[in-house]
């Protein structure tokens, strides 16, 4: 009984915080299947043998669960709010290529149209592994003494996995315009030689006269616009 209780022990260790209240009545239902033997049962009871086999069978199949809702964790859930962090919203120019206005938007919009795509594709896959891992949470059978799973914990799950993604997509929008931001707003680079090195342009543009004066085409306010 000693060695089952490590066991079980280490089970419960290895359950993410994320869904200890939804296992709850599953480490109840344990907890219920262990009690005769921690309080009625003696070693030479005549049913100890049912006994230790059942509570075995039990904590096998709790074992397989909590391994089941860690691996959709960690493989379709967890992995792919990484690989939507880790995206790249916009697509630039090779270093010291100068693109003119017209095709960076023509490459921007090819780029969201892509990226569209791929988010939901991965919004999609998140969905359905947060719905097959609480689906397995609930399906698993419990004693009728045992209250089971709460759907206001399930609600909960649900919610933050929906936070989850849109931190992800948050990380991805920060990141991709503070990489935009370097390419565009880059200071002069400290050379070995006495002078400062000027970066190198990003958008091409034309300086127009206009009478006593010149002006950008594309202006400015064009530039930030697109």
């Amino acid at each position: 009984l000693s060695h089952i209780l490590k066991e079980y022990r280490r089970v419960v260790q290895s359950i993410k915080p994320i869904v200890s209240n939804l296992l709850k009545p599953h480490l109840d239902n344990m907890e219920f299947q262990l009690r005769p033997g921690m309080v009625a049962l003696t070693w030479t009871s005549m049913n100890i043998e049912s006994y230790i086999e059942n509570v075995w069978m039990e904590l096998n199949s709790l074992e397989e669960l909590v391994m089941t809702v860690n691996d959709l964790m960690d493989n379709r859930i967890e992995s792919n709010l990484k690989e939507v962090s880790r995206m790249l919203l916009l697509e630039l120019p090779e270093e010291g290529e100068v693109v003119n206005l017209d095709d960076f938007v023509d490459l921007q919009e090819r780029h969201v149209r892509e990226m569209t795509g791929v988010l939901m594709a991965k919004s999609t896959e998140i969905e359905a592994a947060v719905d097959d891992m609480l689906g397995a949470i609930v399906a698993y059978p419990v004693d009728p003494h045992v209250r089971g799973v709460s759907e206001s914990e399930l609600i909960k799950v649900k919610a933050h996995y929906n936070w989850s993604m849109y931190q992800a997509l948050l990380n991805a929008t920060r990141r991709s315009l503070q990489l935009l931001k370097v390419r565009i707003c880059a200071r002069p680079i400290a050379s070995t030689i006495a002078h400062d090195e000027l970066p190198a342009p990003f958008f091409e543009v034309n300086l127009q006269l206009d009478g006593v004066s010149v002006r950008l085409d594309p202006s400015v306010e064009e530039l930030q616009s697109a």
